[in-house]
């Protein structure tokens, strides 16, 4: 009797182990793609900003261009007030 209470034992743990391993593995497929799109997002973020320094660059190449004086503003005449 105590050998079919000990095997009943035995078989119960070995179907919840299988079935917490089925449980673990698919939390880790889904924690697998979760950081894939995590890693996705951040690789696209580092773009984007290496693009806005690229922009901030032209801007501040275009706003030097427009304040920068030319040889012949200072032949201009300037208002007299």
């Amino acid at each position: 009797m105590y050998l079919i209470a000990f095997g009943a034992l035995l078989i119960g743990f070995f179907i919840s182990w299988i079935v917490s391993s089925i449980s673990a593995l698919g939390t880790w497929f889904n924690l697998h793609g979760k950081d894939s799109k995590i890693r996705e997002s951040q690789h696209t973020v580092e773009q984007l900003e290496g693009k806005i320094r690229e922009l901030e660059l032209e801007n501040a190449k275009l706003e030097g261009r427009d304040k920068t004086p030319h040889f012949l503003d200072r032949f201009k005449r300037k208002p007299a007030y």
